[in-house]
């Protein structure tokens, strides 16, 4: 179990120090600090606790970097309300990605979500691992699934750190989708996820 939790520290060390802003570093480091506090004192409970809360501060800090990477509503769509935020506030946590709905204003009950999901350090390599159409998209290898009769579909696009994912409902071809994911800065997305 120590040896675990020293990898921990480690992991979450680099990503504090990579990706953390001077605000969030602190409050993390704080944390870290008190986890190898805990762990010395041989309190694993409490030193796991505290590095669970710096693991997301740290998720939090990099999600709302992260929500700079979506792209607006295009012309013919807004964003659109969701139950669960107001509307056209993202989720800003990594612990499940994060997303915004698009609704279209030219077709009736017909919506557009992207959603960004970044890869976990220890799995960086990111491959292509769904079945469907591949396509390419700003360069990027993508995997095209669409169900004319359903009117829904979903297009991965595969980033060095990240799935892109379209997610399209109510129209009753794929072109809306890969167009949408061709306004998507890609470039963007990957340099906030370093």
């Amino acid at each position: 179990m120590a040896k675990n939790i020293k990898k921990y520290f480690a992991m979450l060390i680099i990503a504090l120090f990579v990706l953390a802003p001077a605000v969030y570093a602190q409050d993390a480091e704080k944390l870290i600090d008190d986890a190898k506090r805990y762990y010395k004192q041989g309190d694993y409970y409490k030193a796991t606790d505290y590095l669970d809360k710096a693991k997301k501060k740290i998720n939090d800090m990099m999600g709302e970097k992260l929500v700079l990477g979506l792209p607006p509503a295009p012309r013919d769509f807004v964003i659109s309300k969701s139950t669960e935020r107001e509307e056209g506030q993202e989720e800003v946590s990594l612990e499940e990605g994060i997303s915004r709905k698009y609704k279209s204003t030219n077709v009736e009950n017909a919506e557009i979500e992207v959603s960004i999901n970044p890869v976990l350090l220890m799995e960086r390599e990111v491959t292509a691992t769904s079945e469907g159409q591949e396509i390419y998209v700003g360069g990027k290898k993508a995997i095209l699934n669409f169900d004319p009769e359903e009117k829904n579909g979903v297009l991965e696009i595969y980033l060095t750190n990240a799935i892109v994912c379209v997610y399209s409902s109510g129209f009753a071809s794929s072109n809306v989708m890969i167009d949408f994911a061709k306004r998507i800065d890609l470039g963007k997305i990957e340099s906030l996820m370093k």
